[in-house]
């Protein structure tokens, strides 16, 4: 395992929150196996300083990752940005291709969270002249679980041996662990969704009972001490409860939300499109959506970042409280 790790080269596009995280871990196994530096891109590049700091060499463009890299690890934060850098990776691949003697083909692997099609989109490109292998991992985290290398890697590929090549390098590494769901490329995209349905439909109960609490008089504060002796401080509830007791939902303009409510309201909508795909009328998560938006259009990016569980402000607008205690 050690010696594919250390012979691979290996790339990252994208060093946002998480992908800075990620990369990171990546960067420092590398050190210790004695491998080459990661190859990395970042639109905005002095937003990698802290990889390069651990050893990683930022490049002037994706084609170059892709050009240099046998193992390409991309983070973005939509499907219009993924769609955008890939299809310049894909055609960087195909010269590479041209120029090769010893044909072996890059793997890709998406890590952004982004709709089933835009990975079935992929695999199709791929497909027509066989440029790569496809994994599909998008991952299961805060940005705080991203830094401890604590997420969960969901993982689905177009074919078990680029799952094979990538596998060394998620469990343990780039995540804690890993879930397998076999060579139906779309799987992961679609797991993500249905389990980001289940956070922003628990987001939804616990904002709407703080909200009833502080409302009949028991307060929010006694609320989530209750939730405190009932569930662990590792649990999804539990800290979603905790940011909104303390608040931590709306943050200053220069503030990390730890799941931008522009990124929850992104994945919420495509988690909607693929339930109404297959005749699902998914009413709790249009509820979350709806105060998601709310939120949103509450507090401008002008005035603030707002967290996912930012809801629970819009909730208590609803209910004619102030957007959150002051």
């Amino acid at each position: 395992m050690v010696a594919i790790m250390s012979q691979a080269r290996l790339g990252w596009i994208g060093l946002g929150t998480m992908g800075l995280a990620m990369a990171s871990h990546l960067q420092r196994h590398l050190n210790d196996v004695s491998g080459e530096p990661l190859c990395c891109w970042n639109r905005t590049p002095e937003k990698g300083a802290p990889v390069v700091k651990l050893g990683a060499r930022m490049v002037s463009n994706v084609e170059e990752v892709a050009k240099q890299c046998d193992v390409i690890f991309h983070c973005l934060s939509d499907d219009a940005a993924v769609k955008s850098s890939l299809t310049r990776i894909l055609a960087a691949l195909r010269e590479k291709e041209g120029q090769k003697k010893k044909k072996q083909k890059t793997v890709l692997v998406e890590l952004s969270t982004v709709h089933p099609d835009t990975i079935a989109w992929l695999a199709d490109e791929v497909s027509r002249d066989n440029i790569a292998g496809i994994v599909s991992s998008p991952v299961m985290g805060s940005a705080s679980a991203a830094e401890k290398g604590q997420l969960l890697a969901l993982v689905s590929s177009t074919d078990a041996c680029s799952a094979d090549i990538v596998k060394p390098y998620l469990e343990g590494i780039v995540a804690q662990r890993a879930l397998f769901l076999g060579c139906d490329v779309c799987k992961a995209s679609q797991l993500k969704l249905v389990a980001n349905s289940l956070l922003l439909g628990i987001t939804e109960a616990v904002s709407a009972a703080h909200v009833m609490a502080q409302k009949v008089g028991v307060g929010s504060g006694a609320l989530h001490s209750l939730i405190e002796g009932m569930f662990t401080p590792a649990s999804a509830l539990y800290n979603y409860s905790d940011r909104i007791v303390s608040g931590a939902y709306k943050q200053p303009v220069d503030g990390t939300p730890s799941f931008r409510v522009e990124l929850a309201i992104k994945d919420g909508k495509h988690a909607l499109a693929l339930a109404n795909g297959v005749g699902m009328d998914h009413q709790a998560l249009k509820l979350a959506l709806s105060h998601l938006e709310e939120a949103r259009m509450a507090v401008p990016l002008s005035e603030g970042q707002l967290d996912s569980t930012a809801m629970a402000g819009a909730i208590r607008v609803r209910s004619g409280l102030t957007f959150k205690d002051e």
